[in-house]
């Protein structure tokens, strides 16, 4: 292998490693805001069904359970549900899934793209890494980027993700519960007696 195949072959072997990390983040990301997103329509629609509920009961009934001034209390909870609903459609979680959704999917297509980039590479077929690494460029530069307060848990995430499955590679009936406590033994006690 050439000098300049060797850099080329070295550039799309990061390029790999790199988009599997961002594959993890990526999903990560998805599966936050979409939890965060049905955990706001979920109280959304509590709030809005209780609401729906106090308006058809009986007044002896809310000044039973909510006192006499129940009228104050309900309309202080129709404000925070109505803050809430206001807040829950500015942050846009649905959107933000979305958005990381399709950043992943971007992400594995290159991967995949790239692993036949290297094997083309690697017995010196002719390849346009060039046309590859304009298009890697630029999309990476369009999608959604990994905020960096999230980054390092994301790293982390996709670090122990790999630790983990080259272990059941070897290990394949190993608890998975005890293969955290055990990796996380290794790597914070194991580290205090060196």
């Amino acid at each position: 292998m050439s000098e300049e195949n060797n850099k080329i072959f070295l550039e799309l072997k990061r390029i790999r490693r790199v988009s599997d990390m961002m594959i993890t983040a990526h999903s990560l990301m998805t599966e936050n805001f979409l939890f965060l997103s049905r955990c706001s329509d979920l109280l959304l629609f509590s709030c809005s069904l209780l609401l729906t509920v106090i308006v058809f009961a009986d007044s002896a009934f809310l000044i039973k359970y909510l006192g006499n001034n129940y009228s104050l209390g309900i309309g202080i909870f129709s404000i925070l549900t109505f803050i809430f609903s206001f807040l829950a459609t500015q942050l846009n979680w649905k959107v933000r899934a979305e958005r990381h959704r399709y950043a992943c999917d971007t992400y594995k297509n290159l991967k995949f793209t790239v692993a036949n980039l290297i094997n083309r590479v690697e017995i010196n077929d002719h390849v346009d890494v060039e046309k590859f690494l304009e298009k890697y460029y630029n999309l990476t530069s369009i999608i959604i980027a990994i905020p960096e307060r999230s980054f390092l848990r994301c790293k982390r995430k996709h670090a122990m993700k790999l630790q983990t499955s080259k272990y059941l590679d070897e290990h394949p009936n190993t608890s998975l519960l005890c293969l955290k406590i055990k990796l996380w033994c290794q790597d914070n006690l194991g580290r205090q007696n060196k």
